[in-house]
């Protein structure tokens, strides 16, 4: 009798199986069902995270069964990589238009206008800081943004001369969207790394005709590095309550400007 039963039962989840419906088995509500499965994507999303950054939740896509949630053929949808092709320009007078590269984490390329669109805010003519906003798509979801500058015009030295405890430096007139002139000077040895690079002494210089200047109080003897760069203060595009001040020199000094030391008397 005990085997017939098993039978039946049997003969009835088949049953069941086709039909849609269910049946009870152990005391326990069991729906029987063949799966079919349909294709699924939860995107990687990006959130702010409340203190001024973001953070990426990992999504997945994948086949899943449309009754039971049984899921197939998954595959993690890990965070992007946006940058820039170039995040610093010197003002000419032109528009900056710094092209969005984003990859996935095995470095292929995300495609724009089906991963990702992007948005470019304010003239992005004068010295500032921009904001371009990236909007994702697709497999992804949230949007961030990445930040270029457009810096002061660089500066031609002419000559740097040593004279005693110091120097006396000429330069070419810049022009452009500028305030003034900023001397600054270096002790140390950038290609050392025991030898710290220490600012020793930064002259303004405000009168944007004035192409010539005397530094002292320095050691007598002494190699120092020399640069000499326009400034402007500006407010920034993206936020106008907030300003920075813009150099020539950009974001490192001694990745942008010509090196070199000069010998004092």
């Amino acid at each position: 009798m005990k085997k017939l039963m098993s039978s039946l039962l049997a003969l009835v989840t088949v049953l069941c199986a086709f039909s849609g419906t269910t049946v009870f088995a152990d005391d326990e509500y069991i729906p029987y069902h063949i799966c079919e499965y349909e294709e699924y994507t939860v995107p990687a999303k990006v959130e702010n995270d409340g203190y001024g950054g973001q953070h990426w939740i990992v999504g997945e896509k994948g086949q899943r069964c449309r009754t039971c949630g049984e899921k197939k053929n998954v595959e993690i949808i890990e965070k992007p990589y946006c940058t820039l092709n170039k995040d610093s320009y010197y003002y000419n007078g032109k528009q900056k238009t710094p092209k969005v590269i984003c990859t996935k984490e095995n470095g292929d390329l995300l495609v724009e206008g089906v991963d990702y669109t992007v948005e470019y805010t304010g003239k992005r003519i004068d010295v500032s800081r921009y904001k371009v906003k990236i909007k994702f798509l697709g497999d992804y979801s949230g949007s961030t943004y990445e930040i270029f500058s457009i810096f002061p015009k660089k500066v031609k030295i002419k000559s740097v001369q040593g004279i005693k405890n110091g120097y006396k430096i000429s330069w070419k007139k810049s022009s452009g969207q500028f305030d003034g002139y900023r001397i600054t000077i270096y002790d140390g040895n950038y290609k050392d790394k025991n030898s710290p690079l220490i600012r020793t002494k930064t002259v303004k210089i405000k009168n944007k005709k004035q192409t010539s200047a005397t530094v002292k109080g320095l050691k007598r003897n002494h190699k120092y590095y020399v640069f000499v760069e326009t400034y402007k203060k500006a407010p920034l595009d993206y936020r106008k309550k907030n300003s920075d001040t813009f150099s020539s020199g950009g974001y490192d000094l001694f990745k942008t400007l010509p090196i070199k030391q000069y010998k004092t008397k």
